[in-house]
């Protein structure tokens, strides 16, 4: 029993009448009475009988109707399920935030409004989302590589780093150095973002530690935070933008090394689709559009 046996018999059922069931299949009518009767043979049970020049189902054959009918129309509906699927991945865009990610929604949304028929699927934080796009950071003196794995970068944009300070804090010039915030509560991403790694060992790298008094793995909370007065913090240039200047100054820090690179590009092993390289040059182009530097 085989598929084209079975549509050939439904078809049958259907019409109650071979030959016009032949004409509509586009078949030698000997050959459809052949399928039936093996069909019949192969399930050991009369599934059709002769009623004067037409034919009728038999019990037999109106339980296999009844049976096969869902299953036949589920089977003929796959093959356009299927290619409404690879439809849609083609037009998906699935991307990992793993930094820059306020920005990085801004480039999504005006995205959407000119290519309203692109689909987002977006990861963030979480370093298992199989993406085709990555954004992500690394120090401003690692490569690409670092973020990439092996995989193709886009673009790798460089951002300087600043202290983030509340508005009445004593300023003796146009900068700070880490010194001048010795003594200050900080306020900082949690240890497993890697924009608080990248801060600990610059800070190291000068011989200072912060005094960590808060810390959050939500960038919005540590913001708001330092907005609140409740110490001072890093804060990325670009990917944070300006905060309420009546509660936070943001400083450059005398320390020139203050940087962190942001990577753009696909991961190893992604086969991205149309969409998404077209997706990924334009993030690449609102990034720099933005006030990244490249370096």
């Amino acid at each position: 029993m085989d598929l084209v046996q079975l549509r050939y018999f439904l078809d049958v059922a259907e019409t109650e009448h071979v030959t016009k069931s032949a004409q509509r299949l586009h078949v030698a009518q000997p050959a459809l009475s052949r399928s039936l009767h093996r069909l019949e043979d192969e399930l050991g049970s009369p599934l059709l009988e002769h009623v004067g020049r037409n034919i009728r189902l038999t019990p037999g054959g109106r339980l296999l109707r009844d049976r096969v009918a869902p299953l036949v129309r589920a089977l003929d509906g796959v093959a356009a399920e299927l290619a409404a699927l690879d439809e849609e991945g083609e037009r998906t865009v699935r991307i990992s935030l793993m930094s820059a990610s306020s920005i990085a929604i801004d480039a999504v949304t005006a995205y959407r409004a000119a290519h309203p028929g692109t689909l987002f699927k977006i990861g963030q934080g979480d370093r298992g989302f199989e993406a085709d796009v990555l954004v992500d950071t690394v120090p401003a003196t690692a490569s690409a590589d670092a973020a990439l794995g092996g995989g193709k970068a886009a673009v790798s944009l460089v951002e300087d780093i600043l202290a983030a300070v509340p508005a009445d804090f004593p300023l003796a010039g146009p900068e700070l150095s880490l010194r001048d915030l010795e003594g200050c509560e900080f306020v900082c991403l949690a240890g497993s973002r890697r924009f608080r790694g990248i801060c600990d060992d610059l800070c190291a790298r000068h011989g200072f530690k912060p005094s960590v008094a808060f810390e959050s793995d939500n960038p919005s909370v540590v913001q708001r935070m330092i907005g609140l007065g409740q110490g001072v913090g890093f804060w990325p240039e670009i990917s944070w933008g300006s905060p309420d200047r009546s509660s936070v100054r943001l400083v450059r820090l005398a320390e020139p090394d203050f940087q962190r690179r942001i990577v753009v590009g696909t991961p190893s092993r992604t086969r991205a689709s149309a969409e998404s390289l077209k997706f990924l040059d334009y993030l690449a182009a609102h990034l720099r559009a933005a006030g990244f530097r490249t370096n």
